[in-house]
């Protein structure tokens, strides 16, 4: 059992925690999957954990999320890019950059914007 799923086991009980998905763009043969709309579609690649972290506040708000950055802390083994698609609590993210993990390879901390709630997303599969 790697570090990552001993902490996902623990964090299911503790209610710091939030349910977390992190989304990859679909891809298939080699070309990125779109909708009819021209979006891209995307693949869940780890159904995980996360919390805040409010180390940094700067200008998120909870009111209207896509307003400010905010810092997630992820329970992940993968490394999100700036394509990739982060869902916490409720609203979806996009990745700006990773800020760092810890030496066991179990979290990682990343900044993110929030998207606005009208923004439309194709998830094509929801399974790992």
């Amino acid at each position: 059992m790697t570090y990552s799923a001993t902490l996902k086991r623990a964090a299911r009980f503790n209610p710091a925690w939030k349910p977390a998905k992190l989304y990859r763009i679909a891809i298939e043969d080699g070309t990125a999957l779109t909708d009819g709309a021209g979006g891209f579609q995307y693949d869940l690649i780890d159904d995980t954990f996360g919390m805040r972290d409010w180390q940094r506040e700067d200008s998120f708000t909870t009111l209207e999320p896509y307003n400010g950055d905010a810092n997630l802390l992820l329970i992940t083994n993968e490394t999100p890019d700036k394509f990739d698609l982060i869902q916490w609590n409720g609203d979806y993210y996009n990745p700006l950059e990773v800020m760092g993990g810890d030496g066991y390879g179990g979290t990682i901390k990343v900044r993110v914007k929030a998207l606005p709630e009208t923004e439309t997303i194709t998830i094509r599969n929801n399974t790992v």
